[in-house]
Formats: C-alpha cells, sequence, structure tokens
C-alpha cells in the first residue's frame, strides 16, 4: 500500500465524517480491505462530489455518491445521497436515502433528528399530493359546468382592465425577492466557508497525523444555516421570477387599458374598446 493511497482514503473518510452534521454512533467499514486502486478512485470520487454538491449540481453529486458508496459502504454517504436529493426536490429519493441510513447506522446518535426529518419529508409529500388531488377535483367540476356539447362557442362578456396597480405591485414583490434571494446566498455562502475551513484544518491534521482538532460547538448550526439560507435563496428567487413573469404579462395585456384577454372555455377571448 502507497502513502499516497492511504492518506486518499484517510481523507475520504474523515471527510465523510464531517459532511454529516451529525455524529454517527455506527462504525464506518474497515479501509484497509480496499485494494489502492479503490482508495485512489474514492478520493477522485468524493472530491467531485462535493464539488458538484456546493456548485448546486445535486445528481451528478448523487451519482458520484452512489458510486463512492458501492465501493466503500460508509453510512453517512447515505446520509449525504438523502441530503443531495432532498435540494434537488426529489423529496422521495431523499426519504428513501435517509431510512437506508438509519438502516446501516443502526447505533446513529442522530437517529431521532433524522427521523423526524424522514416524517417532516412525508408531510409535505402527502401535503403536495393533495394540493393536486383537489386542484384536479375542482377542474374536473368546473369542465362539467362550463363545458356543453351541443356549443361550438361561446362568447366571454369581462370589463377592461383600467389600472396597472397590480403590475406595479407584482414588479416590486419579484424584486424584493430576488434582493432578498440575493442576501440568501450571500449568507449561505459565507457559512459555507466557514465550513470549508473548520474541514480543512481537520483534514490536514489526518494527513499530518497531528491530533485532530475537535469539531466546533457551532458546527451543526452553521451547517444548518448554510442549507437553511441556501433554501431560502432558491425560493425568493423563484417567487421573485414569477412575480417579474406576471408583471410583464400584465403590462403586456393592458398597453393602453383597451385591450384585456381572458379566458373562454373553449379558448381565449380577447376584448378590445372602441
Amino acid at each position: 500500500m502507497n502513502l499516497v493511497s492511504h492518506w486518499l482514503v484517510a481523507l475520504f473518510v474523515a471527510a465523510c465524517a464531517l459532511c454529516t452534521p451529525f455524529e454517527l454512533g455506527a462504525q464506518p467499514p474497515d479501509p484497509s480491505t480496499l485494494s489502492d486502486e479503490q482508495r485512489d478512485e474514492l478520493g477522485r470520487l468524493f472530491t467531485r462530489a462535493r464539488g458538484a454538491y456546493e456548485s448546486g449540481n445535486f445528481l451528478e453529486a448523487i451519482a458520484l455518491l452512489e458510486k463512492a458508496h458501492a465501493i466503500f459502504p460508509d453510512p453517512s454517504i447515505l446520509y449525504r445521497i438523502g441530503d443531495a436529493y432532498e435540494s434537488a426536490g426529489d423529496l422521495g429519493k431523499a426519504i428513501a436515502a435517509y431510512r437506508d441510513y438509519l438502516e446501516a447506522a443502526v447505533d446513529a446518535t442522530d437517529r431521532g433528528i433524522v427521523t423526524r426529518r424522514i416524517e417532516d419529508l412525508e408531510r409535505r409529500v402527502a401535503q403536495a399530493a393533495q394540493s393536486v388531488a383537489e386542484t384536479t377535483a375542482r377542474a374536473v367540476v368546473a369542465s362539467g359546468e362550463r363545458i356543453r356539447p351541443e356549443r361550438t362557442a361561446e362568447v366571454v362578456v369581462a370589463p377592461v382592465p383600467r389600472s396597472r396597480k397590480a403590475a406595479w405591485v407584482l414588479g416590486g414583490v419579484g424584486a424584493v425577492s430576488i434582493v432578498g434571494a440575493a442576501g440568501s446566498y450571500a449568507v449561505s455562502r459565507v457559512a459555507a466557508a466557514q465550513i470549508g475551513r473548520w474541514d480543512a484544518e481537520r483534514e490536514a491534521a489526518h494527513a499530518t497525523d497531528d491530533p485532530v482538532p475537535p469539531r466546533p460547538a457551532q458546527y451543526d448550526s452553521t451547517f444548518a444555516r448554510s442549507v437553511v439560507a441556501r433554501n431560502a435563496a432558491f425560493v425568493a428567487l423563484g417567487v421573485g421570477f414569477v412575480a417579474l413573469t406576471a408583471s410583464v404579462g400584465w403590462f403586456a395585456l393592458t398597453p393602453s387599458d383597451r385591450v384585456a384577454l381572458r379566458l373562454a372555455p373553449r379558448g381565449a377571448v380577447v376584448t378590445v374598446r372602441w
């Protein structure tokens, strides 16, 4: 076994533990059973996965982490896969990965926290499914009431909008949301940078066989702040984009307070004032 391979696997194991926001109670697999080629591959996979995750390429990070887990089945990798799925918005697969983590890390000290996280995701999935079902039901009812087979056309008489106040309000909401997204993203990056510095100190200690410094007391809260701020930035950015798009559409449909667009059961109706 060469020294470089040994160092890469040691770095990989330490980094896996550091990337998991809570300490694991289960013992990781024995890296001494790995070949030199496997150690080198693990080092490359983990480095690329961490870079992809930090860049927001969650699906790429998941694929790399799954390859690493196939080589070295450490439970902390399963946790990171779940976190990546959650960040990517695939809550179903995130739940499955977290359950796999709990099954693999039987004595994990964060079992209660991860269990509550799973329950929260399950509630979100159930609420989304209920919302879709209710929307579909309303659409079916509305369709049955408004569309009659014998009709070939339908005229909709609607007042022409005379004010652009709503468009200005939507534009303001969009602008504020985008500014808020930028601020949240900045907070996330600052927290992520601090986490990176702490990780680097511990990795450097591993590499030099020096005593590994303990993880700072504020490590978990800093990591949580980074994740929450990043997610808030994405939500705010989405709200801003939708609001600005609606504002532009409103202006486009009422350029002179003389044209309005309304939906009819069998299409769209344009109303023009003369």
